[in-house]
Formats: C-alpha cells, sequence, structure tokens
C-alpha cells in the first residue's frame, strides 16, 4: 500500500479531487458528512474554530502497490 499525505490551506481541491475522481473513494474521516455540500459546511465550522490556523486539511490518499489486489474490507 502507497500513502500519501498533503496538508492545504483550503478545502475546494480535496473536495473537487472526491468528487470528480472516478477512482476516489471515501474509506474513513473524522467528519460526518457524506457529500461534498455536507463537508464543506462541516469544513466552515471547524475552520472557524481556528481562524489563525493556515494548513487546514489534512488529507491521506492510499493507492495499492502494482500488482496489490485489495478487496473492499481491507481498505476500510
Amino acid at each position: 500500500m502507497i500513502g500519501k499525505q498533503t496538508k492545504g490551506r483550503g478545502f475546494r481541491k480535496l473536495l473537487d479531487y472526491l468528487h470528480n475522481s472516478e477512482n476516489a473513494k471515501l474509506i474513513g474521516s473524522n467528519m460526518s458528512g457524506r457529500n461534498a455540500r455536507e463537508l464543506a459546511s462541516e469544513f466552515r465550522l471547524s475552520r472557524q474554530l481556528n481562524p489563525d490556523a493556515e494548513r487546514v486539511v489534512y488529507h491521506v490518499s492510499l493507492s495499492a502497490a502494482k500488482g496489490d489486489v485489495i478487496s473492499e474490507d481491507k481498505w476500510c
């Protein structure tokens, strides 16, 4: 399994990626929103808790290594 960690300043790129990528799938989160609109609303609220924060997004992308076959249960 290959992991990539990204920190960002805003949520739009992350939400666009999750919404527009055929291969993207949300497998875990500490957020309650389950679609782009709900997540954006929740992100706005959490950002208001610390308006001085510069990097407010932490996103981890996981992908299978070449040749790896991972079941849906294992991903979750």
